[in-house]
């Protein structure tokens, strides 16, 4: 059986430096929104002059590799934003595929498609046509099509 794999390791320094954390940051859980909240809360309690720095939610980044596997899923939502049951079941089992070399052992980053698969991916990548049309976007949309291009094909 053949596979396709997909290096997912984006290289995050072709991502503006103004851009990183729009980009990158990680969004807070629902515990670290409480945290911060509570925190928040305390310190505005305080008076002024004894308050000290402001809290801040703390910053987490993504990876290269879970950002584009975001980005692949919104390019699967805005070429495909509605459909029936069978192509909902296959996005879900793409995006798990792709999920899943997030979390690998053997190769991060790395997910073996199926050839279809990988057409689907790439087709709606190139389909999709809600990107904020600007110079950093440009930058990063195109560099993980490129990323998208370098495919191998491997035998199972």
């Amino acid at each position: 059986m053949k596979a396709v794999a997909v290096n997912l390791n984006l290289d995050v320094s072709v991502i503006p430096e103004k851009v990183i954390d729009t980009f990158l940051m990680k969004e807070p859980t629902e515990e670290e929104r409480a945290e911060y909240q509570k925190a928040l809360k305390a310190w505005a309690a305080r008076p002024v002059e004894q308050r000290g720095e402001r809290p801040e939610y703390k910053k987490e980044y993504k990876t290269g590799a879970e950002f584009v596997v975001e980005t692949i899923g919104q390019a699967i939502r805005q070429a495909h934003p509605s459909g029936n049951v069978q192509s909902l079941r296959r996005t879900k089992k793409i995006l798990g595929e792709l999920n899943g070399a997030l979390k690998s052992e053997e190769k991060q980053g790395v997910a073996l498609l199926e050839p279809d698969d990988y057409k689907y991916i790439v087709s709606a990548f190139n389909k999709a046509d809600k990107w904020v049309n600007s110079p950093e976007n440009a930058e990063v949309v195109c560099a993980i099509a490129e990323l998208l291009e370098q495919k191998e094909e491997v035998e199972l």
